[in-house]
């Protein structure tokens, strides 16, 4: 399982490295789903590790979503501030169980962040998010309890 968990997580570390351009193609907020025990919470502490080898990045980790709602909005506004300021440092925002807090206040302010190619948010969740949520991410990657793959629906 491990070599399968690798092929979705290399391309996700791409993802938060490599400072993204506006335009077409410009995503900066990812989320990765699965049913529950498919390996969803190893692969964000795979991922955050290997984020943290990195100096030029800075990780926020959530271990669970309800935790976002312990700063309140100038937390999160300093926080953009602060991409604003060091472009050429990466801010990435880690949130996992993203359905059990899609009504958060820090939504609508991470929802902001997609102004600032260095600020990158990934969440991991069990639930495909609606559409009325105020959770938006632009790009949804499913996860299998077989196969972790890198493909994107």
């Amino acid at each position: 399982m491990l070599f399968q968990r690798k092929t979705l997580l290399d391309p996700l570390v791409k993802l938060c490295l490599e400072p993204q351009k506006k335009g077409e193609n410009w995503v900066n907020s990812h989320y990765i789903r699965g049913p529950a025990g498919s390996g969803k919470t190893v692969l964000l502490e795979l991922l955050r590790r290997e984020l943290l080898k990195h100096s030029q990045i800075t990780v926020y980790h959530f271990q669970n979503a309800k935790a976002l709602d312990r700063f309140d909005q100038q937390v999160w506004k300093a926080l953009l501030a602060s991409a604003e300021r060091e472009p050429d440092r990466r801010l990435v925002v880690v949130v996992d169980e993203v359905q059990d807090n899609v009504r958060a206040e820090a939504w609508s302010t991470l929802r902001e962040s997609s102004g600032f190619p260095n600020f990158v948010v990934v969440g991991f969740g069990i639930k495909p998010l609606m559409a009325d949520s105020p959770v938006l991410f632009q790009d949804k990657w499913p996860v299998s309890n077989i196969y972790l793959t890198s493909g994107r629906k």
